[in-house]
């Protein structure tokens, strides 16, 4: 009886450990401690946070009599135990044949019978997980619903990780439960701490004293993993991203649909038709996805009872407006699937695409395949028309304008062409026999097309003019189309009206179709078709929205929704050929890409330029400018807004519906208003649209230039719009140095695009304010000083990560007076005995430079604390801060093990690791010279702000500033 009440008090101590929480994982139970708890109940309480002793009472305390008498409450406390052993022992997929062995002959028998769970045992278990709210997937497949379920308890193994973690940490072969606890509905935040801090370190974004911390405080790990995570983190580096490896990422997708078929009845508008895929083998874990097209919700895929995927449609169809479609999968919680995929339904830039009307697919015209007995449907560019004319035929919707037409069986080929506006053939259908091989006049060879003054570089979304070259006298130019479509041309001169180079003429390569009639020809041709390329290279930029392809504008900016949703498509200088180049946001390498087109995936959202380069370091210049600034904007659908407010009324438009709650707040912070912002709780809050749009209505007078509203819930940012320019908010920021504090905690919270800058070389438009009021900024991002109305920083690791790129971006190549110095020491101080060495060790693991100059200011006027010798001051200052911040597992590190570290991760170029020389020589030397005053060049500045993006850059710089300063001599 003893042991069944035992058994009553751990399951009860577990509830009460689940608190208020919603989904939990054993582990986290087990983490959690309450020293009341313990009072109550300690034996209880000791086997549930003591495994040895757990063990210990399974192994010779349990009886089967105890386990038949506690029921359910006996199966908690077994499958608890079985998942404490499965953490350290599971190899692969061998769970329970492992699990089983931990258990006395005396239960083993009876409640794993073949080494699985007797059916009772199931039971217990599938009732624990619904009383204790455990994350579970036992609405899934049979076959795999205990495994996943039970793995979703503590994340992955010892076993798993030690083989295999620097591969996970690469996006390769990543276990389900750890997949399912990092996105989608069984997500477990503190999870995704951990992952995002293992992942941060092996990128080097962050030191390891930090990732330590993360480690000692995450429920994920048990304490004896700390030192195998740490080192095998940093393992295998030349290991690349899946998201950066293109031909790697496409070779793992699997396709959503089939091809597509064209549908005509003959009068309504045509339409694509497209199988579903095997959906199942997608890698689907949620109850249901939806599948857009671009921004539109086409079609909802719902995992069925036995765990297959099935579509709500039995097929996907797709208007046959757009040439080309971009299919993803966003979960409930609105996140994106990693599988997309774009489906081609028709050639923009072929005169003619030909589909059997029997099949819909599409006929390759250039092989001959069309046959006579056949019915055809024709898309014909504009201006183009089918003769004879058929009576079946339509316009395609705007911006196409295409005609469709049908070519019914029995049609002539000797009569049948598609002719142009006036009258001439432009295309005619290959018979059964195929084409005749065509070989081109000599005469005509010479002809060519050339751009005005003959250019050899042309932007996306510039006007050109096209000149036709090298017709012989007896030739006579009939017509010149570009991606299909007909120019208006002189034929005397061979001068062609104006073209605008748009993505979609981008992409067909700028390739014109010349129609030349020429008598010397004895083919039989009444025109000969040329096609001809202008000897040109396009560079630009073009990503893929609801409309198909734009121009992305240098001058425009982007959200990081946009960048982690929408392909982008890269026009680069013909001079890179085949190697990839790098994507960068201010200081942070966002991703290598090529000339495919690819989604961005995470950016930071800071207001930094998108810019792509050849290299990280030693660039002097960009190749493409992809846009002035990223915004980050979460559940908000856009930044700037200039229609969100009308008759008092604030709008605020969400990127996908949500219901306010009690614990909503929208905060509205004018430009101008130097007061608290405005909260709004649930009741002066409006929806519209399903939940996609709020409303708070507030005196027009209150917003002034612009003004930031935010959505917050339970004090804690999810997105913000603009009304006006966020410049505008920033601008004002200057003009308002009596609430410096206020303002820089609010900027801070709204997560408002501090490095947006006027120009690509100028300085952040926040810095002024920044350089001008440093206490206040480094207060508000060091320490979450002044924010009021219950708001709560985000001190996640990730967020800290681009909080501090902000920081060093701010005060960048900036040195303190005498004054502002003493004035940040003091700030930053609670040590009286030595305010600097406090003050400076707050700094030195994320701002080392700004550190410096303010170390030297400092000792050049109050001296050392008890006038202690410089040098010896200095090596104390330097070994707190190896404790603090490099912590090498208790060992001992030297400042040439950093320069390796930092020379290890940093790429002087795409191919080559940089070496010691180029991070000593290149770019630490120049910002240890500015301590004396030195500047650093433009290229010495970027190297600087790239490379301070990596930990132990900034820890091996530490050491050098430290090393710099301990030459000089103490004041008197």
């Amino acid at each position: 009886m003893a042991n069944t009440q035992l058994l009553a008090e751990m399951v009860e101590l577990m509830a009460i450990l689940r608190r208020k929480k919603t989904q939990r994982s054993l582990c986290e139970l087990r983490w959690e401690r309450d020293d009341d708890l313990n009072t109550r109940s300690p034996q209880a309480y000791k086997l549930v946070h003591d495994f040895d002793a757990l063990s210990e009472f399974i192994r010779h305390k349990l009886t089967r009599s105890d386990v038949r008498l506690a029921g359910w409450k006996a199966g908690a406390v077994v499958f608890y135990f079985a998942a404490e052993v499965a953490r350290r022992k599971a190899v692969g997929h061998r769970l329970w044949a492992i699990v089983a062995d931990e258990f006395p002959d005396r239960l083993r028998h009876y409640l794993f019978p073949n080494n699985h769970p007797c059916p009772e045992l199931k039971e217990w278990v599938e009732r624990t997980a619904q009383l204790l709210r455990l994350r579970d997937v036992f609405d899934e497949e049979e076959q795999k619903s205990w495994y996943i379920t039970t793995h979703l308890q503590f994340g992955f193994t010892q076993p798993g990780f030690q083989a295999n973690l620097p591969e996970w940490l690469c996006g390769q072969n990543i276990p389900d439960a750890v997949q399912r606890l990092l996105s989608g509905h069984l997500r477990s935040a503190s999870f995704r701490e951990l992952w995002g801090a293992l992942q941060a370190y092996r990128r080097d974004w962050i030191a390891e004293g930090d990732l330590r911390k993360i480690i000692h405080n995450s429920p994920w790990v048990l304490p004896e993993w700390e030192d195998d995570l740490v080192r095998l983190s940093r393992e295998k580096l030349s290991l690349a991203d899946v998201e950066d490896d293109d031909a790697a990422a496409d070779s793992q997708l699997s396709p959503i649909v089939q091809a597509p078929r064209l549908k005509w009845n003959g009068s309504d508008p045509p339409e694509f038709v497209c199988e579903f895929a095997d959906l199942n083998a997608l890698e689907l874990r949620e109850p249901h996805y939806h599948l857009m097209a671009q921004d539109t919700r086409v079609a909802t895929i719902f995992r069925q009872p036995d765990g297959t995927y099935r579509a709500d449609e039995s097929e996907l169809r797709l208007p046959a407006d757009k040439r080309q479609v971009h299919l993803n999968l966003i979960d409930p919680e609105g996140e994106l699937h990693s599988t997309h995929q774009f489906v081609t339904l028709w050639e923009d830039a072929a005169e003619v695409s030909a589909f059997d009307e029997c099949s819909g697919r599409c006929v390759d015209v250039a092989k001959g395949r069309m046959r006579r007995a056949n019915t055809y449907v024709l898309i014909l560019q504009p201006g183009l028309k089918l003769v004879p004319t058929s009576d079946e035929w339509v316009l395609l919707g705007k911006p196409m304008r295409c005609r469709v037409e049908l070519l019914a069986a029995g049609w002539d080929p000797n009569s049948t062409y598609v002719a142009d506006g006036d009258g001439e053939c432009v295309w005619k259908p290959p018979v059964d026999a195929g084409p005749t091989r065509f070989v081109e006049p000599p005469a005509l060879e010479p002809v060519r097309i050339e751009c005005d003054n003959r250019r050899r570089s042309i932007r996306l979304g510039e006007a050109i003019r096209p000149v036709v070259r090298g017709l012989p006298s007896a030739a006579a130019l009939v017509y010149v189309r570009l991606a299909g479509k007909p120019l208006v041309f002189d034929a005397q001169s061979g001068e062609v009206a104006t073209v605008t180079v748009t993505p979609d003429v981008a992409r067909a390569g700028l390739t014109f179709t010349l129609g030349v009639r020429f008598p010397a020809d004895t083919s039989g041709r009444s025109i000969i078709r040329l096609k001809r390329q202008v000897n040109a290279e396009i560079t630009g930029v073009a990503q893929l929205d609801a409309e198909g392809w734009t121009k992305l504008h240098a001058t425009e900016v982007i959200t990081a929704r946009a960048c982690r949703e929408r392909p982008i498509c890269a026009f680069l200088p013909k001079a890179i050929g085949a190697q990839k180049v790098v994507v960068m946001e201010g200081p942070h390498a966002v991703r290598w890409i090529g000339r495919r087109s690819v989604r961005l995936g995470k950016t930071y959202g800071t207001g930094a330029p998108l810019v792509i380069r050849r290299q990280p370091f030693n660039c002097p210049s960009d190749l493409l400018t992809i846009a002035k600034g990223v915004y980050d904007t979460g559940v908000c659908g856009s930044a700037i807004d200039d229609q969100a407010h009308e008759n008092g009324v604030f709008h605020i438009r969400l990127v996908q519906a949500c219901a306010v709650s009690d614990e909503h707040r929208v905060v509205l912070w004018p430009c101008g208003d130097p007061d608290e912002p405005i909260t709004f709780s649930r009741e002066a809050i409006a929806t519209d649209n399903g939940g996609r749009c709020w409303s708070i209505t507030c005196p027009p007078e209150k917003l002034g230039r612009a003004a930031v509203a935010a959505i917050a819930f339970r004090g804690h940012w999810l997105g913000y719009s603009c009304v006006g320019d966020p410049a505008d908010l920033l601008a004002w920021c200057n003009d308002a140095p009596d609430h410096a504090h206020r303002i820089a905690a609010l900027v801070r919270w709204f997560r408002l695009p501090i490095l947006l800058r006027d120009s690509p070389q100028g300085a952040p438009l926040f810095s002024e304010f920044a350089r001008n009021n440093p206490v206040a900024v480094l207060s508000a991002w060091l320490q979450g000083y002044s924010l009021p109305c219950g708001l709560v920083h985000d001190n996640s690791v990730e967020r800290r990560q681009i909080e501090m790129t902000q920081l060093r971006e701010l005060f960048l190549g900036w040195t303190p007076n005498q004054e502002q110095a003493t004035a940040i020491v003091h700030s930053m101080a609670d040590n009286d005995e030595d305010p600097l060495g406090h003050a400076v060790l707050e700094l030195f693991g994320d701002l080392p430079l700004l550190a410096g100059h303010i170390m030297r200011l400092w000792l050049r006027t109050h001296g050392t604390p008890q006038g202690c010798p410089l040098s010896k001051y200095v090596d104390v200052i330097r070994l707190q801060f190896v404790a603090k911040f490099v912590n090498e597992g208790g060992a001992s590190i030297t400042t040439a093990d950093l320069l390796l570290r930092a020379a290890e991760t940093m790429r002087a170029d795409p191919q080559a690791p940089a070496d010691e020389y180029f991070v000593r020589q290149a770019i630490v030397d120049p910002a240890i010279a500015t301590l004396a005053g030195g500047t650093l060049t433009r290229e010495q500045t970027s190297n600087l702000s790239n490379a301070l993006q990596l930990a132990s850059f900034r820890e091996y710089l530490a050491m050098r500033v430290l090393e710099e300063i301990g030459k000089g001599d103490a004041p008197s």
